[in-house]
């Protein structure tokens, strides 16, 4: 029999290597390996893959006469962990291994350290750093588990486990088990953690952290072309001119450099700041006898600080900031809203400039200028800076200085120009993302209602950002979230989830996402505005970024809701399309549908479980969970496993029947997987003649 012959694969995706890895004939599976059969290739039939593990491959090092008790070792392990906390699973490893087996051990208190800061922050990846520290702790742990000692076996397992799991989150594996729904505050925290792609709003629907002005703006009227510029001015010319001690003649140099930075195509930033350009355009900042010269200087400073990090930081080293905060008290209108803009950018750039700006006040100018009668496009410039003032959440804003911003976002969102709704409407959303004190001292402004109508907006850009800033309330506290729906946020849900375009019916639907994460009485409210059909019908007809908004939607409903309230999802359907999502190759979406699922068949009525398992076969539901039995992330393969063995399983008790209802004799070279008679026996010498081949 040649290799070809071996690994010939059946209809089912079976080997002959499978055929007796399942049969338990342990001296054909090493004769077939001698003879170098295939370890990785998968069995698919449903409920026969016995011996493949996690990783997705076939693991043989479990095809022993035991493999039985394996398993139920396994899950009698999964069950352990449920019924412990992370800080008790610790403390357990603590007290009956580290310190009762291993007290000798090479810088054991090294590793009783890492083992204390797990329980103090509640941080698993502090077991991984014990592990892998320089001590005598890796070799005792990998020889104890060797020896198979019944002695802190769980102990020991627990420790490997830590250290083995795919997920990058690793205590979150054990969170699950124990306090699955039982935190809300904690659940909708991770909720919105998990929604990184939702929060990273695509550009388009970003406001622009930095803005560069190009020279055919209406500030000028100049339409020279990139290159003819850049043939026509010498920076070494023009540096000359720009240190001229006739402003005049200085003035021309600095036009001229401006209307460098201000080509859209590689402007010559690095190159002017090598020159040692910056120093002269902040002294022409200081010349009021001149304001086209300090005009000038400060468009060339905006398009400077325009660009990357290290050249905004370059503007401040030279010191500009001050200048500019001077200049916003300029007679000259234009000169003050230009240097608006420069002042903009460099605060754009990140928190640290930001704080500086307003150690240096920046707040009361920008606060004057909205109380004041200004020009509307002046206006947007100012509420873009506000934007860039809230939009930087490390460290966020102090409360004192969103205090003070505060009547000034209000007063904004009373402006019909659609640009300062949008903006300032962002500015909102950006400080509603920065923790629950400030989610709470803008809720206690009484600014919500104002924010809530904009959900009823024509524009969608706007309609957009007040979704996003009413969803991040409902991230904090359940007393927050409740303020949002006494002011009948959800009236607005039912037009939202029917939006024609897919972006805000996914906001929508995140939204609600976070409302089910609450408390009985928020998941009610839900049901109560009828928005569940319209969550189910995204479910199942959306594009995949909806339909993993609603998948959330449905699972935190189940983990918070009551029986009553999920028999109601039930009756709506929800089943379907949960099991058609579970063929997708996402494993937070798939960890979310079984979640949903199990949290189901935990919580439904007895005299109702019946149906939904039933509901679950019909709809193929069951062959995808046993499906995911081979799938590549643990928790997936547990969660699939666990819900088949508990709801699925004709066995009372354990595996012994499992393998004794097939049949184990070939017959004309034949192995059959199915009802075969009775009397068949186990192949034996004549395995290797005449090519036998296998059915299952």
């Amino acid at each position: 029999m040649n290799l070809e012959d071996i690994d010939q694969i059946q209809s089912n995706g079976s080997t002959a290597l499978h055929a007796a890895c399942y049969f338990n004939h342990l001296e054909i599976v090493r004769s077939l390996l001698e003879a170098g059969a295939s370890r990785a290739i998968k069995n698919k039939i449903p409920g026969n893959n016995r011996f493949i593990g996690a990783s997705g491959k076939i693991e043989w090092i479990i095809v022993t006469p035991y493999v039985k008790e394996t398993a139920r070792a396994e899950r009698h392990s999964l069950m352990f962990y449920a019924n412990h906390s992370l800080e008790e699973l610790v403390q357990r490893a603590t007290k009956f291994y580290l310190s009762t087996q291993l007290s000798s051990v090479d810088k054991i208190d090294q590793v009783k350290y890492f083992f204390q800061q797990a329980i103090e922050k509640g941080d698993a990846e502090y077991i991984v750093k014990a592990y892998t520290a320089e001590t005598g702790f890796y070799s005792r742990l990998n020889r104890d588990l060797a020896g198979g000692a019944e002695t802190g076996k769980h102990e020991r397992q627990f420790i490997v486990d830590m250290n083995s799991s795919l997920s990058k989150n690793i205590s979150s594996r054990i969170q699950s088990y124990k306090h699955h729904g039982k935190d809300l505050d904690e659940l909708r925290r991770r909720r919105n953690q998990y929604n990184i792609s939702l929060r990273k709003t695509k550009r388009d629907e970003q406001i622009q952290c930095k803005r560069n002005l190009i020279v055919n703006e209406s500030m000028s009227d100049e339409t020279d072309d990139d290159d003819e510029l850049r043939r026509c001015l010498n920076l070494n010319e023009i540096l000359l001119q720009s240190q001229n001690s006739d402003l005049s003649i200085c003035y021309e140099g600095i036009r001229s450099a401006r209307k460098l930075l201000s080509i859209e195509r590689n402007p010559p930033i690095d190159e002017l700041i090598n020159l040692n350009f910056l120093p002269i355009l902040v002294q022409c900042l200081s010349y009021d006898q001149y304001p086209d010269l300090q005009f000038e200087a400060a468009w060339a400073l905006t398009n400077i600080a325009s660009g990357n990090t290290h050249q905004t930081q370059a503007v401040v080293n030279a010191d500009a900031l001050p200048y500019l905060l001077r200049l916003l008290h300029s007679t000259y209108s234009n000169v003050c809203e230009q240097a608006v803009w420069a002042i903009g950018n460099l605060i754009g750039d990140g928190s640290r400039l930001r704080d500086y700006a307003i150690e240096l006040g920046v707040i009361s100018p920008l606060i004057e200028f909205i109380q004041k009668d200004i020009p509307i496009t002046f206006l947007r410039n100012v509420t873009w800076v506000i934007v860039n003032l809230c939009r930087h959440k490390d460290p966020p804003l102090s409360l004192n200085i969103v205090q003070e911003i505060l009547p000034s976002l209000k007063y904004l969102l009373s402006f019909t120009d659609v640009t300062i709704l949008v903006d300032s409407t962002w500015a909102l959303a950006y400080l509603l993302d920065c923790g629950n004190p400030i989610i709470q001292l803008i809720v206690e402004f009484d600014i919500i209602s104002d924010i809530i109508r904009l959900l009823n907006h024509n524009e969608i850009k706007i309609i957009t950002a007040a979704l996003r800033a009413v969803g991040n309330i409902v991230t904090g506290t359940d007393e927050q979230t409740q303020y949002v729906l006494n002011h009948g946020v959800l009236n607005y849900f039912s037009k939202l989830l029917q939006h024609s375009k897919n972006k805000i019916n996914k906001e929508a639907v995140w939204f609600l996402s976070n409302i089910t994460a609450g408390n009985q009485q928020q998941v009610q409210a839900v049901i109560d505005a009828q928005l569940i059909p319209n969550v189910i019908h995204h479910l199942q007809h959306s594009d995949i970024q909806t339909q993993k908004e609603a998948a959330w939607c449905i699972s935190n409903l189940t983990m918070s809701g009551s029986v009553e309230q999920i028999q109601y999802v039930v009756n709506q359907h929800v089943i379907p399309p949960l099991c058609n999502l579970l063929q997708q190759q996402d494993a937070q979406l798939l960890q979310v549908c079984l979640d949903a699922l199990h949290n189901i068949l935990k919580n439904i009525p007895e005299e109702n479980l019946e149906h939904v398992t039933r509901e679950i076969e019909e709809c193929g539901g069951l062959d995808k969970i046993e499906n995911l039995q081979t799938f590549s992330n643990n928790e997936i393969y547990h969660q699939s496993y666990d819900i088949i063995e508990k709801y699925f399983s004709n066995e009372n008790d354990d595996d012994d029947d499992d393998i004794s209802s097939m049949s184990q004799v070939p017959r004309n070279n034949i192995f059959s997987f199915g009802n075969n008679s009775a009397n068949q026996t186990v192949p034996d010498n004549n395995f290797n003649q005449n090519n036998p081949r296998f059915e299952f």
